[in-house]
């Protein structure tokens, strides 16, 4: 099972990144797929480590995936970061890394983790969010713009009706990068 995760990683130069990305957790084992050429995998290739940071708000994922984004974090024992409002994080050093053509699959052991609250899960407003993350994120690879704007119209009842005053946010950054798509 894929769990959707915000990513933390650093580069050479110690500049902190943020990414979603889609991770499996098999014993004390992760396994992730970035694009190519994408800050990720080149923050992860250089210093061979990051934080995979579980959240219970689909703003960070959002955000995470479609911008340059930046949350308030703290710095961990061992040189990494992760976000201040997460409810876990599990620090990860690069293991084993495979060419798939456009993608690498990244394996990596869990070397630190900690509970910092309890994941109380997603509502239907996250849920709806969080697929149009996805979509926006694929526009131009399996996805048109058109597929985003009939999505949101689609669901912008529900998430107004079942989200907060972050989902609503979410929301408005995904019609203005929509917009900005249509350009």
């Amino acid at each position: 099972m894929i769990i959707e995760t915000v990513m933390t990683s650093l580069n050479n130069k110690n500049e902190l990144n943020f990414s979603a990305i889609g991770v499996q957790f098999i014993k004390d084992k992760l396994v992730f797929y970035p694009y190519k050429n994408t800050i990720t995998a080149e923050n992860i290739l250089a210093t061979k480590r990051g934080v995979v940071n579980i959240v219970d708000r689909s703003y960070y994922l959002v955000l995470a995936a479609l911008s340059e984004a930046s949350f308030a974090v703290k710095e961990t024992a061992l040189g990494n970061y992760y976000l201040k409002d997460c409810c876990n994080y599990y620090e990860f050093q690069l293991s084993a890394i495979s060419d798939l053509g456009e993608k690498y699959k990244i394996n990596a052991k869990i070397t630190a983790q900690n509970n910092i609250s309890n994941f109380i899960g997603f509502n239907r407003a996250d849920n709806l969010l969080l697929e149009a993350a996805v979509i926006a994120s694929r526009i131009g690879i399996t996805k048109k713009v058109k597929d985003l704007k009939n999505y949101l119209a689609e669901n912008r009842e529900i998430i107004f009706k079942t989200g907060d005053h972050k989902s609503k946010e979410s929301y408005l950054f995904l019609k203005e990068y929509l917009q900005r798509q249509e350009e």
